[in-house]
């Protein structure tokens, strides 16, 4: 774990530290067909100690929708877990 994660982990008031792995940005066309329309992805790393909840992502289209999933043991399985599906729909707004 590094020393910012270690510290934030001790504090009694602090909670589920992370740290930011990386933001990335994609295009995502829905299955059933439609626009493309763009999402940020946002990888989190809790810490070797956070065991099989170590990677939790968070997906957001431009329109405001917002998609999660389990955190996982790795980054793959974290990002394969997201429910992208809660992207799709009207992306003018929410």
């Amino acid at each position: 774990m590094d020393e910012a994660l270690d510290w934030l982990s001790q504090q009694p008031d602090m909670s589920e530290p992370r740290r930011l792995v990386g933001t990335y940005r994609a295009e995502r066309t829905p299955p059933g067909g439609g626009s493309s329309f763009a999402v940020t992805i946002t990888v989190w790393d809790a810490g070797p100690g956070a065991g099989i909840y170590r990677y939790s992502v968070e997906a957001r289209a431009d329109g405001g929708r917002v998609a999660t999933g389990n955190p996982e043991r790795t980054i793959e399985a974290a990002l394969s877990l997201v429910h992208w599906q809660d992207l799709d729909g009207d992306h003018d707004g929410c």
